[in-house]
């Protein structure tokens, strides 16, 4: 249960942007704003203005084109340019060869040219001596030298760390996201030194001006990662021997490329879109040395190689020869070219208190530079925080209160996890709730501290789970080690298809262990969303299904007044069925079925049968018993289980119902019970009807449905436990073997997105392993064809059953007969009696109908008044309110008719008489079936037992063969014309005794008005109905 609540609380994710920050900002690449170019162009102009910006394939456009396939097309292409890192982590000579293949294709090489680098190629026995080689054959010739140096600059042969893969629908969900949520981005490498100085020492901005144009035409502001990077520092300055002739050479080096690309952004129109520089970067090692000493400004730090296992730690690169001040003098060049724009230092692993105190010392000797020299080098603090998720909350809070001590804003500049602590053994499922919860700690103690500390800004660094850097420094280490490489740490922010992992429930949303679902609601039921049909399709195929069926509630008979809440109308089925077919013609590429829910009555088997017939399968759903005319007590009640468990044997023995669906969700009930002594029966009775309903479905062989409706409503009883799907029943139903589907219960299209999710949370209820899985290939419609029982049950069932008028009929006659004693004669002063009973049932109809109307206005008023609703809400609960209350009309009409109905079958029945109530009840039976039954065979079989019957009769009549009564119009004037005849028939008869008249006058009115209890009860249990 622990586990089910922490899951429930991974819902109250807070967002980035919901932190209210001034910048919130994402990290992208070359090859991320490449790809988003591509995949957003809309027409092959875009795509065509797009390549001429891309450098790492040359291709042409199509105009003529299908737009979607053109630009797949170029999207695969530049994919199929881009080499594996984790090959190129195993065999680093790829990138020259990739290079130099690129050159030749590149058209700027004479034939001649080309034949010349193959020989170079093959004689040359290392990379650097091949570009030496290279290199030192266009020494004569600098423009042509510089020609290649900007052709290999121009291409990246290798993937930024998980690009490959990636979808075009990412890239244009990662430009939404970006458009939508982020107003700032930070440019990873295009403004470092090596992606601006060439070879032979010029600069080339095109690729730091292609990516400061996408921000610009993005209106998002830029981070500059960085001006000055240890790791950027050409390897021959670098292997220069430390003294005064290599810094000067080195420091006006770097001093050359910070004016130059500081001035290019401040004369070219950049320095708006620029907000923050990192000038000073990782100036400390990352982590922590052994001694006395753990973290050193890198210059100081002994370069031996062999001593140390990580020697990028401790690397020291440019400053190998330059001192603070030297790194001082040379921002001060860029302060000068950019007197307003914000200078950070910037710095990784600050949770160590350790590295914050060595870094004060730093920042001291700048500030003192800064007042010495009347310069403004350092304007804010960066934080990376490239953590783990052992990093606690105190270490985060300790972190940036003491940076809050530099009086300066902070922002946390390159954010991400790595979930490598304790997660060994753990299911990526427990993985990714440990990295929800650590990033809910995160961004609950940025909020706590913003106002304090002064912190400003949150960027993102890794985007999702593989284009996650920590993947790449992790793989390295494996490969050293002859270990299997990896592709995820669990660090990103975004599912791989760039949406953020909290917009749908995180990436554990995704459907991957069933595709269909036959538990599907539409509109029409009145209580799901007002979307259309359609919705739910697009929705269901986005997460994997394939075979989709609807089942809308089923509505109740005609003779039933409607709940507009709980079910369709009757009228309302023809249109439903034919807008699913129309949706399986519109999607060939799905399976489309279309089907009802349905709570079995025994009194409407009949009436299922025929709307059985209309559809493609039925679902049993039962909500609620019935029992008789009303239903069976649900609250308080400990042994409503084996009476739910009842009627689901009964349900599942008519052969109607290919599935039952959330079979346990009478434990609902549980916590109703007043007692503890209650609960403990009801709980004992729960297990014996758990078996009941598992033992029932296993030998009918129909599937069971785990239903994700009761996850989705989150109803957590007193025993810790989900209401449904509840472990009692399915432990029960594992060991029984029983088969088992899982059921979305969709009443919203958006209840797809969460099938992965509510799956994780209903394998923590029961192992899905001791389940008896139904195949992926699972179709009722085909299941059915392939079982015999349930073709027979179904079959006999139907042959037995009776329409419902006749069974409202024949229960209306019992109740009426049951006051008066077996040995009364069946006579006409019964008649008499008898008929004061139907006429005072149908005043007593009327006025109930009366206040269904009146209850049905003001609902229409209250609607009509209520400001929640949208437009287009209101327009269609309105709608379908009027509606009701023409069906309201029409339904009243009705049983008005079969009251009349039954009144002159009552009359006939004495008529021809028979001599006993059970004759008399048997005979109305017979006439009302006839009379509506569709099956001519059964219309023949009732009157011909009618007519032996009459002719066995003694008693004299006026006609020579039985009545049939024909169904009434429901029109006024023959509703009128019926109240005549009802009261010329009553005045006719001589009076009764009162008392015993009204005593039967309420029985009467409280067993006929079915229709009136059904609503009631609807409306009382419409909390629910799932």
């Amino acid at each position: 249960m622990e586990t089910q609540r922490t899951i429930e609380k991974l819902f109250e994710l807070l967002e980035l942007q919901e932190l209210p920050l001034q910048y919130t900002g994402i990290t992208l690449n070359n090859q991320d704003i490449d790809l988003m170019m591509i995949a957003t162009s809309k027409n092959s102009y875009d795509l065509e203005a797009a390549l001429k910006k891309i450098t790492n394939i040359k291709t042409t456009v199509d105009p003529n084109a299908n737009i979607e396939d053109e630009r797949q097309r170029v999207y695969n292409l530049y994919m199929n340019s881009l080499t594996p890192k984790v090959d190129f982590l195993k065999n680093q000579a790829i990138r020259p060869v990739k290079k130099i293949e690129y050159l030749k294709k590149s058209g700027i090489l004479s034939s001649e040219e080309v034949a010349m680098i193959d020989e170079i190629i093959s004689t040359g026995n290392t990379q650097q001596e091949m570009m030496r080689k290279l290199i030192g054959s266009y020494s004569q010739n600098p423009s042509k030298l510089h020609q290649i140096y900007k052709t290999l600059r121009d291409y990246t042969p290798i993937e930024k760390t998980g690009v490959i893969g990636t979808s075009v629908e990412a890239y244009r969900n990662l430009y939404n996201q970006i458009q939508q949520n982020y107003n700032s981005i930070t440019i990873d490498e295009e403004a470092k030194y090596g992606s601006i100085v060439l070879g032979d020492g010029t600069f080339d901005f095109d690729h730091l001006k292609k990516s400061l144009d996408f921000a610009k035409e993005t209106g998002k502001q830029v981070r500059l990662n960085t001006l000055i990077f240890y790791q950027d520092c050409p390897e021959y300055l670098y292997q220069l021997p430390k003294n005064e002739e290599s810094k000067r050479l080195v420091k006006q080096k770097l001093m050359d490329y910070v004016s130059a690309t500081t001035k290019f952004i401040a004369e070219n129109g950049y320095g708006d879109v620029v907000r923050s520089y990192d000038v000073f970067n990782e100036l400390l090692n990352r982590f922590s040395l052994d001694g006395t000493t753990p973290y050193q400004y890198r210059g100081d730090i002994d370069q031996s190689p062999t001593l140390y296992s990580d020697f990028d730690n401790v690397k020291s690169g440019w400053l190998k020869h330059l001192e603070i001040s030297d790194l001082c003098d040379i921002i001060t060049e860029a302060r000068r070219n950019l007197p307003t724009a914000d200078f950070m230092f910037n710095d990784d692993n600050w949770l160590d208190p350790r590295k914050i105190e060595a870094n004060k010392k730093l920042i001291l000797e700048i500030q003192q530079y800064e007042k010495e020299h009347g310069v403004k080098l350092i304007d804010s603090i960066g934080t990376q925080m490239h953590i783990d998720n052992n990093s606690s909350k105190a270490d985060i809070e300790n972190m940036i209160r003491e940076l809050s001590k530099f009086g300066l804003p902070i922002e946390i500049t390159e954010f991400d996890i790595a979930m490598t602590k304790g997660t060994k053994g753990l299911s990526d499922f427990e993985i990714e709730i440990l990295r929800q919860q650590k990033i809910n700690e995160v961004y609950s103690t940025i909020e706590e501290l913003r106002k304090e500390c002064n912190i400003r800004g949150f960027t993102i660094w890794s985007k999702t789970n593989r284009q996650n850097f920590r993947v790449t420094l992790e793989n390295e280490r494996r490969i050293k080690t002859d270990e299997p490489t990896i592709e995820s740490l669990h660090g990103g922010v975004f599912a791989e298809n760039m949406e953020p992992k909290s917009k749908a429930y995180k990436f554990l949303l995704k459907n991957n262990f069933q595709t269909f679902n036959y538990h599907t609601h539409t509109n029409r039921c009145g209580h799901a969303s007002i979307s259309e049909d359609s919705e739910y399709v697009e929705r269901a195929r986005a997460n994997g299904i394939k075979q989709l069926g609807f089942s809308d509630h089923i509505p109740v008979p005609e003779l039933a007044y409607q709940d507009p809440e709980h079910q369709m109308h009757i009228s309302e089925v023809d249109e439903y069925i034919e807008s699913i077919r129309h949706l399986q013609a519109q999607n060939p590429d799905m399976k489309i079925n279309v089907g009802f829910e349905v709570e079995f009555d025994p009194m409407k088997e009949q009436f299922l049968g025929e709307l059985r017939e209309k559809v493609d399968y039925m679902i049993l759903g039962q909500h609620f018993v019935p029992n008789g005319n009303g239903l069976v007590k649900q609250k308080n009640n400990p042994d409503y289980p084996l009476q739910y468990a009842d009627m689901l044997c009964k349900a599942m023995e008519s052969g109607i119902f290919d599935i039952v669906a959330h079979p346990d969700i009478f434990m609902q009930h549980r916590d109703s019970l007043a007692s503890e002594e209650a609960k403990r029966q009801f709980d004992d009775n729960a297990v014996v009807a758990s078996q009941m309903i598992c033992n029932k479905a296993k030998e009918i062989g129909i599937p069971i449905e785990l239903n994700f409706a009761g996850i989705d409503k989150g109803q957590i009883m007193s025993d810790g436990k989900y209401s449904y799907p509840h472990p009692t029943f399915w432990k029960i139903a594992s060991e029984t073997g029983v088969q088992v589907l899982y059921g979305v219960d969709a009443h919203d299209p958006m209840q797809f997105d969460k099938m992965g999710w509510n799956k994780k949370i209903a394998d923590q209820i029961i192992d899905p392993g001791k389940l008896n899985i139904v195949s992926q290939n699972y179709n009722p419609i085909e299941a059915r064809k392939n079982n015999p029982i349930l073709q027979e049950l179904y079959a006999k069932g139907q042959e037995h059953a009776t329409t419902y008028e006749t069974n409202l009929a024949t229960q209306l006659v019992s109740g009426m007969l049951s006051e008066f004693p077996d040995t009364t004669e069946m006579d006409d002063l019964l008649l008499v009696e008898v008929g004061k009973k139907f006429d005072q049932v149908s005043t007593a109809m009327k006025e109930e109908a009366k206040k269904i109307e009146i209850s049905i206005a003001e609902k229409i008023e209250k609607l009509s008044a209520d400001k929640k609703l949208s437009p287009t809400e209101m327009k269609f609960q309105l709608e379908r309110e009027k509606q009701t209350l023409q069906h309201t009309e029409e339904t009243h009409g009705n049983r008005q008719d079969v009251l009349n109905r039954t009144k002159q079958a009552f009359q006939y029945s004495i008529e021809i008489g028979c001599k006993s109530k059970q004759d008399v009840i048997s005979t109305v039976s017979k006439i009302i079936e006839a009379n509506t039954t569709k099956n001519e065979s059964t219309r023949e079989k009732m009157l011909a037992s009618i007519e032996t019957k009459q002719s066995s009769n003694e008693k004299p009549l006026q006609q020579d063969k039985p009545k049939v009564f024909a169904k009434e119009n429901n029109t006024s004037s023959n509703n009128n014309a019926s109240s005549g005849n009802r009261s010329s028939s009553s005045n006719s008869s001589s009076s009764g005794n009162g008392g015993f008249a009204n005593t039967l006058s309420l029985i009467f009115i409280i067993t006929f008005i079915l229709g009136i209890l059904f609503s009631l009860g609807y409306i009382f249990y419409k909390n629910i109905i799932g």
